[in-house]
């Protein structure tokens, strides 16, 4: 058995106590001081861990890592996990789960959007969400601003100082030259136009 193969089963073994515990992949990077990415790319065996990142997530669930895992240990009970862990289930009890867009539509439609040269003039993100297809009409255009700013689309896309109302105004950077000391109420006038 080579290092992937221990990785994948290690990842399995941090998705069935995620699952058990009806934690996401945000609530254990914030138990451990990490990322939600870096948690998926451990749940999905892509990332080697070292002993320290192991110690890390067993202690969330107050088990060594020798223990954690063991697939042939039981998980424990609920009651006897750590205080922080605790707090953090029943949290996430009281937001209930989050249901992730696997299909990843928004950022298909956004990309769409780019390359189109959509972002060559100012737009805010609700005018962009307005311009993709239905499915992605049905999410949040706040979900499109925090794609906006992340890598890599934060590498392309900047988000200009003025404000249209109480929305961010983005544009790809090439563009930018031209509205980044333009009047709001001339930056309001040309998004109204849209």
């Amino acid at each position: 058995m080579n290092k992937e193969f221990y990785q994948k089963e290690y990842g399995k073994r941090v998705s069935k106590f995620l699952i058990y515990y009806n934690l996401t992949e945000g609530d254990l990077a914030k138990l451990i001081d990490s990322n939600s990415t870096n948690i998926r790319s451990i749940i999905n065996g892509e990332v080697g861990l070292n002993i320290n990142k192991m110690i890390n997530i067993a202690s969330v669930f107050g088990l060594t890592y020798y223990d954690f895992a063991n697939p042939k240990f039981k998980l424990p009970s609920k009651s006897s996990l750590p205080e922080l862990t605790i707090k953090i289930i029943k949290e996430r009890q009281k937001k209930g789960s989050i249901i992730r867009d696997k299909s990843n539509i928004l950022a298909v439609e956004l990309d769409r959007l780019i390359n189109e040269g959509i972002l060559n003039k100012p737009i805010t993100s609700k005018i962009l969400l307005s311009l993709m297809n239905s499915d992605a009409q049905k999410k949040n255009s706040t979900s499109i601003t925090n794609l906006l700013r992340k890598e890599p689309r934060n590498t392309l896309i900047i988000q200009l100082k003025q404000k249209y109302g109480n929305e961010s105004i983005f544009i790809e950077k090439k563009y930018a030259e031209k509205y980044t000391n333009m009047s709001t109420e001339k930056l309001k006038l040309l998004l109204d136009s849209k």
